[in-house]
């Protein structure tokens, strides 16, 4: 069910790295802006469709014509704190993501990382996954923060070079 439940809202899985951590600072400013320019960074890879997490989120709003039209949550980096608790009140009330990227009483937070088909299914796979877990694991250190990656792009990634280094030590 909840497998079903995940494809619905997000759509094949089979092109979705995901990582998650725990931090009670994701509305700090500071924090938020580190972990918004990560996102942001992970966005620009090549190879790298999109990237869904609480600080690259969309909310619906009125224009002056009346229509509705998708905007950033944040469209760039917070000037203070005073910002920063503004987006956390806007986040909380943004009903949709609740449970899905943030878990307001556990503090754990998902990055949704949407890969490319092509180069999911090229050598360019590894190097780009190695790139993502590198930054991912690089903004956990500064925070002292335990990141853990999983789907399916992670799991091939991890399943194909762990058998390659087997084969090599085997066959020297």
């Amino acid at each position: 069910v909840t497998y079903q439940e995940f494809k619905k809202t997000f759509g094949d899985d089979g092109n979705k790295l995901v990582a998650s951590f725990q931090t009670p600072s994701l509305f700090d400013a500071n924090y938020y802006n580190n972990f918004k320019q990560l996102c942001d960074s992970i966005s620009h890879l090549k190879g790298v469709n999109q990237v869904l997490s609480p600080v690259r989120l969309y909310r619906f709003e009125l224009d002056s014509s009346e229509q509705l039209k998708l905007k950033h949550l944040a469209p760039q980096s917070l000037k203070n704190q005073k910002e920063a608790d503004s987006i956390q009140e806007i986040f909380h009330q943004l009903k949709f993501y609740e449970g899905l990227l943030y878990n307001s009483q556990t503090k754990v937070s998902l990055v949704l990382v949407s890969l490319n088909e092509s180069t999911l299914n090229s050598k360019d796979r590894t190097p780009l996954i190695q790139h993502i877990e590198f930054l991912l694991n690089e903004f956990g250190q500064r925070y002292n923060t335990e990141i853990h990656l999983s789907g399916l792009p992670f799991v091939r990634y991890k399943n194909a070079t762990t058998v390659r280094d087997e084969i090599v030590m085997f066959t020297l």
